[in-house]
This record gives structure tokens, C-alpha cells and sequence, in this order.
């Protein structure tokens, strides 16, 4: 028994070797921005009097006989650590190849892991402050690996979405400021995803509209920007990345604008309310996209008409289809009206009849507002020809919107309704219109999940940010963005 304690003690201990720092505060001798400065003080330690997202920084990588770079290989490291004289009064922010750490005002050191990250080759490190001010690095040091880092799962990558900026750590959430619309985005420079399928961002909760950007490289040599609106439900968006090399950036904007009508960009911008995104995990991911989602049927209608695709929509009445509804504004619109009572739905009601048998697991998506001239809440109930049924009853479901304001958009399951090739209409509890506007049967994607495909085209306004997001003039000196593209303005 005595020899199989020495025997595991003996493989426990040449598991977990002590860990071990190195000191690398030497080696930060230069800044990415003109206007910042390096001051070595006597105590080994280094002031940094900086701007906004500037850089302190250190080349790491050697030179080789033929005078060329030979990256540093810190695949044998755990982590990095910035260690400040005193509490930070900024957010900073660490950049090294693949990782990235994020740290609020008030700290006096920050620690950037490794644990998941490609670290075989290192050029450069350096520090960020979100804002211009002094900060005195006493130390800087790499921890060498233990033995004890717990297991990295392989088939994902997480992303430090916290430097994103307007991340406010005290809500645990992004905040985008009303009157603005800029882009706050994550620079990676060349982040490798050739081993990666997708980019996955979660998010429990939206108030507001917000515009995803994921931009970056493709074996071909094009570029290439995947873009889509965030919804207000919890989700989780995926972008396709088949065919990429690296990512140049993550980015959202404010898009929540009371008149999307409105043309003018400067303007509209100035308009936009104010946005909270809670977000909770952003990764690289080895899963595959999910197909896109096979319609069965769907119904629109526009000012000018309506279109149909997959079955029949008929009324027993012989006009509720295809109703011109009038909006608060005088703006006709072809709607689908649902006005009849639950209690007649076997002889008055709306039905639609379907080219193909319904499935369980088929969405059922329904935009629609309610009557324009009163304040009560519309619901539906819907029957399946295999007498399965929704009943919204007294539900909040369909109230305070109107033609011509943004519409509500709600999802049902087809569950016990399988097997059924039409289905009824009508009003459940309450007695206001329903005014359908789009009715939509999907089958097939990923439930709950929206899959992001590429957008070539970023919308071009001319303003130009710095990396924080926010909104700078010609005057200003360093890394900008304009139209979406990363250059360095002098």
C-alpha cells in the first residue's frame, strides 16, 4: 500500500511542476501612436503616458541569419500579467496573437490567459488604455504552465468580447448611447479561423436593434462581411466563416432608429435611441453552420400587393384576404384581417391551405399589428385541420402597434398540429383586429438560432471612429475606421 501512495505521489509530482515567471518588462521599448510616450524609471518600472486605444509595446520575436522575424514560441506559458503602481483610472486592455484581456477602471493588475489560444508564435504584445492617461507598469511576466490548467475543450475558442467597446461591466452589459450609431468593434489585425467553422455570439436579451459586423479575409484573397440585426428574443447568432483565413474585426452599431424611413444618414444617426445587449459568450467554433431553413409556405403583403407561396389563403367571407388596411398616417396595405370569434370558427374564419403536410418541429411565424383605432390587445387562436389548436387567449400579444409603426413578430411550434395540410384563424378572447401582415412555415435550420450569411456591402456614411467606437474628426492621430476599413490617419 506504502508503494502505490510513493508511486502516485511521485506521478503527481512530476505532473505539477511549480510555476514558474519570467520578466519581460524590458523588453517594452515602443508605442503605436506618436503621441504617447515610454519612460523608464529607475525602480525597473515604466510609465505609460498614452491616448486613446494607443499601445504600449514589446517585439518579441527574434531575428534568424537571414535577417528575418522568427516569431516567439509561448505555447509553454499559461498566461501574462500587467502589474500597475497604482489603481487604473481607464479600461485597458491586452493584445497578444490570439488572446485578449479586458479589464474595468480600479485594478492594479491584469492577467491576460492563455488556456485554448494558438501562442506557438508571438510577434508583439502590447497594452491599451481606453482613454489618455498615465499609468506606471511595474512589472510585466509570463507564468509558465503548471501541469494544473484545467482541460481545454477543442472545439471552441472563446473571444474577450468585453473589449468591445461600450461594455459596461457594472450592468454586465453592452450600452450603445442614444444620438449615435457607431461602430464598436474588437480589432484582431489577422485572427487565424482557417480551423474554424463558425463564429457564434449568444445573447440572453436586446432592448433596442443592433447590427452584428464580422469582417475579414478569405483564401481567395477577397474580403468578406457577414452582417444581421440582432432581435429582441434570446439568440444565438452564427456566422458562417467556410472559406475564411482570418477576422479582421467584430463590430455591432446602434441600429435602433424610431424612422428607419429616414435617408439621410447624419440625421438618422443623430436619432437613435439608446441600446442594451446583454451578451454571454462569444467563440470561434469547429460546429458547422446550420442549413438554412426550408419555406413551405408564406404570405406577404406590401402597399402594392400581395405575394404567395405554398398553399391557399381564403376567407368565408370572401375579403378578409388580401384587406386593405389603412394606417395612422393614411398609408394603405394589403393585410390578412382576422375578425371572426373563436366560438364561429367552424363556419367563419380565414384558412390556409398548404401544398405539403405540416411536421412537428415546423415554425409557424406570424407579423402582425392591431386594429389602428383602439387600445385593446388582439389575440389569435388557431385551429389545424387535425383539430390540435394555439390559443393565445388573453394573452398580451398583439397590442399598441399599428400600421405603419414596427410590427410584432411571433413564433410558434407546429407540435400536435403534425400531419394537418390547412389550418383556421380567427380571434380568441379579445375583440380588436388582428392585421397579418406576413405569415411565414419554415422547416429545417436550427431552432432559436439565426444563421448569418455574407452581406458584400457595408453601408457607407464617411464618419470616422477610433478603435473605442467612437466618433473623431480628420484631426484626430492614429489607428480610425471609415466605411467599415482600418487605416492609420497622420
Amino acid at each position: 500500500m506504502k508503494k502505490i501512495f510513493t508511486l502516485i505521489a511521485a506521478v503527481l509530482c512530476a505532473v505539477c511542476v511549480n510555476a514558474e515567471e519570467v520578466d519581460i518588462t524590458s523588453n517594452f521599448t515602443y508605442t503605436w501612436n506618436e503621441n504617447e510616450s515610454l519612460v523608464n524609471n529607475e525602480d525597473g518600472s515604466i510609465t505609460f503616458n498614452s491616448v486613446s486605444w494607443g499601445g504600449m509595446a514589446a517585439w518579441v520575436a527574434t531575428k534568424d541569419e537571414a535577417d528575418q522575424d522568427v516569431p516567439a514560441d509561448w505555447s509553454g506559458y499559461s498566461k501574462v500579467v500587467f502589474e500597475f503602481a497604482e489603481a487604473t483610472t481607464v479600461n485597458t486592455q491586452i493584445l497578444v496573437g490570439e488572446a485578449s484581456a479586458w479589464g474595468n477602471p480600479g485594478i492594479t493588475s491584469l492577467e491576460c490567459s492563455f488556456a485554448g489560444k494558438n501562442m506557438g508564435a508571438i510577434n508583439q504584445i502590447a497594452l491599451q488604455t481606453s482613454d489618455p492617461t498615465t499609468i506606471v507598469v511595474k512589472r510585466v511576466y509570463l507564468v509558465t504552465k503548471d501541469g494544473s490548467e484545467a482541460p481545454v475543450d477543442e472545439s471552441k475558442q472563446d473571444i474577450d468580447f468585453k473589449g468591445i467597446g461600450s461594455y459596461d461591466a457594472a450592468k454586465g452589459a453592452f450600452v450603445l448611447a442614444a444620438g449615435g450609431a457607431g461602430w464598436h468593434s474588437k480589432w484582431f489585425g489577422t485572427l487565424d479561423v482557417k480551423d474554424w467553422n463558425t463564429l457564434v455570439i449568444e445573447v440572453a436579451s436586446t432592448n433596442g436593434d443592433v447590427q452584428f459586423l464580422a469582417q475579414g479575409d478569405k483564401a481567395d484573397g477577397s474580403q468578406e462581411n457577414l452582417m444581421i440585426t440582432a432581435s429582441d428574443a434570446p439568440q444565438k447568432y452564427i456566422f458562417d466563416l467556410t472559406g475564411w483565413t482570418n477576422i479582421s474585426q467584430v463590430a455591432f452599431q446602434n441600429f435602433n432608429f424610431p424612422d428607419p424611413s429616414i435617408e439621410d444618414w447624419a440625421t438618422k444617426e443623430a436619432t437613435a435611441l439608446e441600446t442594451t445587449m446583454v451578451v454571454t459568450a462569444m467563440y470561434l467554433s469547429k460546429e458547422a453552420a446550420p442549413a438554412e431553413a426550408k419555406t413551405l409556405y408564406s404570405w406577404t403583403g406590401a402597399e402594392a400587393g400581395a405575394t404567395e407561396v405554398g398553399g391557399k389563403a381564403v376567407a368565408s367571407d370572401g375579403e378578409s384576404v388580401n384587406y386593405l388596411n389603412a394606417g395612422a398616417d393614411g398609408t394603405e396595405h394589403y393585410t390578412i384581417r382576422v375578425n371572426k370569434k373563436k366560438a364561429d370558427v367552424e363556419s367563419e374564419f380565414v384558412e390556409i391551405t398548404l401544398d405539403e403536410a405540416l411536421e412537428a418541429d415546423d415554425q409557424l411565424v406570424i407579423t402582425a399589428y392591431r386594429n389602428k383605432d383602439t387600445d385593446a390587445n388582439g389575440t389569435l387562436y388557431i385551429q389545424f385541420a387535425n383539430g390540435a389548436v394555439i390559443d393565445e387567449g388573453d394573452e398580451v400579444v398583439w397590442n399598441n402597434v399599428y400600421l405603419g409603426q414596427q410590427p410584432n413578430t411571433n413564433t410558434y411550434a407546429v407540435g400536435e398540429g403534425a400531419g394537418s395540410k390547412s389550418f383556421k384563424l380567427v380571434r380568441s378572447k379579445a375583440s380588436t383586429n388582428v392585421f397579418i401582415t406576413e405569415i411565414k412555415i419554415t422547416r429545417g435550420g436550427a431552432t432559436g438560432i439565426e444563421a448569418v450569411k455574407a452581406v458584400k456591402v457595408i453601408p457607407v456614411n464617411n464618419f470616422i471612429y477610433n478603435l473605442a467606437g467612437q466618433r473623431v474628426d480628420a484631426n484626430y492621430k492614429g489607428v480610425v475606421i471609415k466605411n467599415g476599413q482600418k487605416f492609420l490617419q497622420k
